[in-house]
């Protein structure tokens, strides 16, 4: 496998910090594009990526905005900046075009992750046409009741302290209850894998687990409940084809429950190549699971697949 960065400018300025893995023979058969999570970066996803060009796909990665590379500093890891989160649904377009005419005749698959699996979400419901399938990692269907009072009190944290002021209420509003369900826990990540050395990963990664500000807080809510739209589902073209995964014991997809009543949204609403699998005992990060060679080989067979 071969590696290589770059950086990508967007319409406002920013400089979006690309990572391209690539096989080592140049006879590419598709093109993975990786939008990665909340709060890490796409520097994580290289195993899942040399799987991939072991199998003769090129993998893209972008650290999204306030996150990884692509953020300024190590100081405003966590600010996505206004109207952050659609913005970053705009990068993954931005991006795509990039490796579109890098690869014209090549099929472009997306996969997005926990808040990259949302963003996708609302990308596909703008620039469905772009890609030939999608795969989202560790989503699900949260309700809206409660992304409305997320918004509304990361506006009062605001107001109150400020935009970039991080508060650890909203954090814990986000991210507290994860761990409730694997008590006793070691670490306050320890929902995200029962592979204790991946947790330590992640606590360890610079990159990793910075909470958000609370205007980009606020702008998560904002995109999200825009995602979860009907109007975002009833622009999706119908016949795009989607492979959902996550773990059974996903907080983030309420173990299973939020996956499921996904999946029949889409079925509801006439998608016609929907395939879903949860992982027994599985938590948030599949792909940093004890059984990640599966994931990876489950993701590899299904693009294989739908060429």
């Amino acid at each position: 496998m071969q590696e290589q960065t770059f950086t990508v400018p967007t319409w406002d300025g920013q400089k979006l910090f690309v990572y391209q893995w690539s096989p080592d023979e140049d006879s590419p058969v598709g093109i993975l594009h990786i939008v990665h999570g909340m709060s890490e970066t796409a520097a994580r996803y290289a195993r899942l990526a040399a799987c991939a060009t072991e199998h003769g796909y090129v993998v893209y990665g972008h650290d999204q905005r306030g996150h990884g590379q692509t953020a300024p500093s190590p100081e405003l890891l966590g600010d996505i900046g206004p109207d952050g989160f659609r913005r970053m649904a705009e990068d993954i377009k931005t991006v795509n075009d990039v490796i579109r005419t890098r690869h014209q005749a090549l099929p472009v698959y997306v996969l997005g992750h926990s808040m990259g699996s949302f963003l996708v979400r609302l990308y596909l419901g703008k620039y469905g046409d772009t890609v030939a399938g999608a795969i989202l990692s560790g989503t699900g269907s949260p309700p809206r009741v409660a992304v409305r009072v997320g918004m509304h009190l990361a506006k009062r944290k605001m107001r109150s302290k400020g935009f970039t002021a991080r508060s650890k209420s909203l954090n814990r509003l986000v991210f507290g209850r994860y761990n409730q369900s694997f008590k006793p826990t070691r670490t306050d990540f320890d929902w995200l894998s029962r592979d204790a050395n991946e947790v330590d990963r992640y606590t360890q990664d610079p990159y990793c687990g910075q909470p958000f500000t609370n205007e980009s807080f606020y702008h998560f809510y904002a995109g999200l409940m825009e995602a979860l739209s009907a109007r975002t589902l009833a622009n999706t073209p119908k016949d795009l084809p989607m492979f959902i995964f996550s773990g059974e014991k996903d907080p983030v997809g309420g173990h299973g429950k939020g996956v499921r009543k996904y999946v029949r949204q889409l079925y509801n609403a006439g998608f016609s190549d929907v395939s879903v699998k949860l992982y027994r005992d599985g938590r948030h990060e599949m792909l940093n699971e004890l059984n990640r060679d599966e994931v990876a080989a489950d993701i590899l067979q299904w693009m294989l697949a739908h060429r």
